[in-house]
């Protein structure tokens, strides 16, 4: 198992850990970034003078995910953006609304959260979760849907990304 892995549950799991090559890294990392462009999960935006930008939004605890994440976004000229703990709506609305931030990575407990605060009228911009967790739920999609929001899986992520 790898490290921000939960059992059944919902405990964290402590010990053996997965170890991936810089190799491996390295395909997952253009495999995502090719999905980045590939699934527009960063569109160009005017940066207030600054010339054009992208962004996407991190949002999870210390998992090989999210470092990956960053590397794929690296990879193709995209800001990261990280959230944190404990922000709460109108500090995630704000710095969404700041960035133009269309795309959020994250894990199971922050999807929930990006849920409620769209429930309640924020986070508007963002149109796209990536689910870190692979187990995005029919009732997830269903509440995503109606309120203008996809949820897709890492894995499918990767698999677009390298389909293109």
């Amino acid at each position: 198992h790898k490290t921000g892995e939960k059992n059944e549950k919902n405990q964290p799991l402590y010990g053996a850990y997965q170890w991936h090559t810089y190799a491996e890294i390295d395909v997952i990392t253009l495999n995502v970034a090719k999905a980045i462009r590939t699934m527009n999960f960063s569109p160009e935006i005017d940066g207030d003078g600054l010339g054009k930008r992208r962004f996407c939004g991190i949002w999870s605890k210390n998992r090989w995910e999210w470092l990956a994440s960053l590397l794929a976004m690296m990879r193709v000229n995209t800001t990261s953006v990280g959230f944190f703990d404990a922000m709460g709506a109108d500090a995630v609305d704000f710095i969404v609304n700041q960035t133009e931030l269309a795309t959020m990575f994250c894990s199971n407990e922050y999807i929930a959260k990006i849920l409620e605060f769209k429930q309640a009228g924020s986070c508007k911009l963002v149109t796209q979760i990536i689910n870190f967790d692979n187990d995005t739920t029919p009732d997830q999609h269903n509440l995503a849907k109606g309120l203008n929001l996809t949820i897709t899986n890492w894995n499918e992520v990767q698999r677009t990304g390298k389909e293109a």
